[in-house]
This record gives structure tokens, sequence and C-alpha cells, in this order.
């Protein structure tokens, strides 16, 4: 809520509820698409430009080798 709350974020469709804040930033996470590079291009721009929420979704899926994932 805070968050999306600051304005920080410039995408619209993350900031509708937090269903949708989660889903966006997870697929970012995982680095799943290129498409919402507006919030982060990946999961290293995630941890420095949003550190607590990396930590939060560390904290719930761990790490995962980038080979395992293919965009």
């Amino acid at each position: 809520d805070a968050t999306i709350a600051s304005g920080v974020i410039n995408d619209a469709y993350a900031a509708t509820n937090e269903d949708e804040f989660f889903a966006v930033f997870t697929t970012v996470y995982f680095n799943a698409t290129t498409e919402l590079a507006s919030i982060a291009a990946d999961r290293e721009q995630l941890q420095s430009d949003f550190p607590e929420l990396h930590q939060f979704l560390y904290d719930l899926f761990g790490t995962v080798p980038e080979d395992e994932f293919r965009r």
C-alpha cells in the first residue's frame, strides 16, 4: 500500500490493487517479462530500487538460478 501510495511506480496496472501489484513484481523478480521495465528491468534492479519488496519476495520464493527461467 505504501509503495502504491508513494507514486514511485510508473505502472498503472501494478497500482490497480494488491493482487496486481504482487503479480507484477513477482514477474519482475523471476525476470519473466521485459514489458515491465518501467518498474525494474531485472531482479538486480528490483533489489536496488525496492530493497524491502525484493527481500519479501526472496523470503517467499528464495532464489532460483537464472538458467532455470527463460523469457
